[in-house]
């Protein structure tokens, strides 16, 4: 297995760092946090009083200290579009379109407060996938009301 390396200016500021893996990190005063990688993406549909909603959740990992994870949770939503450009005589747009856009909602699936998307810890990005998944689940519960207990 071969590894790659590389190979940066002393005064620059990126540098690479020999822990048990490679890290990145940043060094500028307007960088406040460890960089964070993509370590995890699933897709799922969602139908909610049959509006379909295509999900993407993804799973980022602190490349500083692994066990701190971030996520976001993606909705494709079609939305219908004025451009500025190109416009007619009197300066009104020309044309309208509609597009399907990939939006953040992360928040939609934290009100239950199980989880803070923005940081979290987790033993592995398992751990951290079934957190969030567990997570949605419970507000998709709380949605729906499929969490309340059945009378009989």
């Amino acid at each position: 297995m071969f590894k790659a390396t590389r190979r940066f200016a002393s005064n620059c500021p990126i540098r690479k760092r020999e822990l048990s893996e490679d890290l990145l990190i940043i060094n500028h005063s307007t960088i406040t946090s460890s960089v964070f990688e993509l370590v995890k993406t699933v897709l799922l549909d969602i139908t909610l009083a049959e509006v379909y909603i295509p999900t993407r959740i993804e799973i980022w990992q602190d490349t500083e200290r692994r066990e701190r994870f971030r996520c976001y949770i993606w909705e494709l939503e079609l939305f219908n579009l004025t451009p500025t450009v190109p416009q007619d005589e009197t300066g009104k747009p020309q044309d309208t379109c509609s597009d399907v856009i990939q939006v953040e909602r992360s928040w939609r699936y934290a009100r239950t407060q199980r989880v803070d998307y923005e940081e979290f810890l987790a033993d592995s990005v398992e751990a951290a996938l079934q957190i969030v998944t567990e997570n949605v689940k419970a507000e998709l519960e709380y949605i729906t009301g499929e969490n309340e207990p059945r009378s009989t």
